[in-house]
Order: C-alpha cells, then structure tokens, then sequence
C-alpha cells in the first residue's frame, strides 16, 4: 500500500487515514514523503501513522520535509542539512526511513527489495552503490516522478517505481493538470521497466481544496511466486 502527500492531513469525510489503511491489512505501507507542510503538524501526522497495524512502515522524504511553510511565513524555509537529518531522525522513530538506501523483506514466500532515494528537487537522490540485487519483487520509492530519468539513465528494472509530489496536479479542468508536472499522468505512467505509478495523495498545498483529481491511497496485489 501507498500513500503520499498527507500535507497535515489526517481525517477525511470517510473517516481517518488509519482506519481506512488499517481495514485493508497490508504486509506493507509505502509513505512518500510530505508528511506536513507546516512542521508544527508533524507531531500529530505522526501520531496518526502510528495507529497503522503493519510490521513494515517504510518512508522517504519529500520536498517538505526539506521545507518548512510555518503559518505566517511568506516564503518557505529551507532546512539546513542538519536540522533536515534530526527531522529524519525523528520520523524514523516511527517509521524505517530509506535515503539512498535499500531493505530485503521476506513476505509470504517471496523476497521484496525495497529502494527509496532522497528527494529528486534537491538533487540529493544517489543510485544504489552496488547496484539492485536479485529478488522476486524490486520496488522503488521516490516522492518527485522527476526520479524516472535517473532510473532510466541507469536502466534499472523493476517491478514498481512509485512517487507522488504532483497531487494529480490537484485542479484539474477539462481532464487537463496545468502544474509543471502536467506531463506526468495521474496513476499509470508507461515505460518498458516496470510499473511507474504517480499517487494523487491525500492532502493539498497552496491551495486549501481539489478539483478533478480526488485524494488515492494505492493498493498493490502481488501474486505468488
């Protein structure tokens, strides 16, 4: 399972995001990335995410997490390098956070590798050093889908690459995004390597509401080996 851009978020007419994930029992939740816009509301999106029931909770930063747009600031902050670790540190109290780094989880008889980058918009994403080693399921997390040229550069295979970042472009008119990932579509992207999946999110930035393009957490069926 996939969620993505919570941006503060953790209720909805249709009850809170953990009830909602937690109904679906997953073997695996994905978070990628912009948990809060304001850090002042990580605690409580952390607090939400605890109440998920998996064993495995992996995440990977997003652009917010580099950036902080407290109430009544004009401008966003960018986190020095330091306060971006301790930031990481804290959300890894909950969650395994993946920065360039990649985990082996053995699952109802298959052999999941699990890679997450740092985020693209920074240019701080690194390629696995040793390369992606052999597993029945290879899943890579990213928060921008900006990531898909480095994998492709590098032709890495695998099974699923999933991102958020573009809220599905979160107006939409006319089936139409006008954001600057316009040319990434909502959901299914096509390539020769495997599924690209951009995730619309749950939360909104900027802009307190959506339009065309509703709030998606992503559910993902493998079969057996």
């Amino acid at each position: 399972m996939q969620i993505s851009d919570l941006h503060g978020r953790t209720h909805f007419l249709n009850g809170r995001i953990s009830d909602r994930v937690n109904a679906l029992e997953p073997d695996v939740v994905f978070v990628t990335g912009d948990l809060a816009s304001d850090h002042a509301d990580l605690e409580r999106v952390l607090a939400e995410l605890v109440r998920i029931r998996c064993p495995h909770v992996l995440f990977v930063a997003g652009n917010y997490e580099r950036e902080d747009a407290a109430k009544g600031r004009t401008r966003k902050r960018t986190l020095p390098e330091q306060e971006y670790r301790t930031l990481l540190e804290r959300i890894g109290q909950q969650m395994t956070v993946l920065v360039n780094a990649g985990v082996t989880l053995n699952l109802n008889g298959q052999t999941l590798y699990i890679y997450g980058f740092d985020n693209a918009r920074y240019g701080d994403e690194r390629l696995p050093a040793a390369g992606l080693p052999a597993a029945d399921l290879v899943i890579l997390l990213a928060h921008s889908p900006n990531i898909i040229r480095l994998v492709q550069e590098a032709d890495l295979k695998f099974d699923a690459l999933l991102v958020g970042h573009t809220h599905g472009g979160q107006v939409r008119l006319f089936g139409q995004a006008f954001d600057e990932y316009r040319h990434f579509q909502a959901g299914r992207n096509p390539t020769a390597r495997g599924l690209f999946y951009v995730n619309r999110g749950l939360g909104t930035s900027r802009l307190p509401f959506r339009l065309g393009t509703p709030p998606e957490i992503l559910v993902l069926e493998a079969s057996g080996p």
